[in-house]
């Protein structure tokens, strides 16, 4: 726990507190899923699109704006009403004290009207069909909500916007303990 008091601060003044913090190295992360999508990635990824909507639109890679590596995924932001799916083939198993699910991404779509959101599919309960991961996002979560219209879901918070001016990409951080035991598969879902 850690803990500032502050007795008062004047209106529109502004404070910086700094710390520092240091972790046992004994507790150490362990991967269990990791995808540079070097290579082939089409072998490990899922691409799908909504009946009806514009199927020139679909996923692919390309090598001009990475994280790390050659290649990162892309989907055009057209202003025919579409929505695509990018989703792991091979399923993931949760485990672990703290799992978390962490990607980087960059996006410059239509404020408000174009974007995506992710969901999680358990492969031991299909019943329950996608679960979208809304509180589960701990840093760098969605920035606005989406119209109704993009995929006639009230108050969808999303990407959408522009992420950054330099064309940097942005990890974001899921807490996936809810779902530890199962074997999940991650959705990107983006709608024009």
């Amino acid at each position: 726990s850690l803990v500032w008091s502050i007795n008062a601060i004047e209106p529109d003044a502004e404070l910086t507190l700094t710390y520092l913090m240091k972790t046992d190295q004994a507790k150490n992360s362990i991967r269990t899923f990791y995808d540079d999508m070097e290579g082939d990635p089409i072998e490990r990824w899922e691409i799908t699109y909504d009946e009806g909507g514009n199927t020139d639109n679909f996923w692919y890679t390309q090598d001009a704006i990475v994280h790390s590596g050659e290649s990162a995924w892309v989907v055009g932001d057209v202003a025919v009403e579409s929505e695509h799916f990018l989703q792991n083939t091979e399923p993931i198993t949760v485990s672990g004290d703290y799992p978390v699910y962490r990607f980087y991404h960059y996006y410059d779509t239509e404020t408000g009207a174009d974007g995506g959101f992710l969901e999680v599919f358990k492969e031991d309960a299909p019943d329950e069909g996608y679960i979208p991961l809304t509180s589960q996002i701990f840093r760098n979560g969605y920035p606005r909500k989406l119209k109704y219209e993009t995929f006639v879901i009230p108050n969808l918070n999303a990407f959408s916007g522009l992420s950054s001016l330099d064309f940097t990409m942005t990890p974001v951080y899921i807490d996936l303990s809810e779902f530890k035991g199962h074997d999940i598969k991650i959705r990107y879902r983006f709608g024009t």
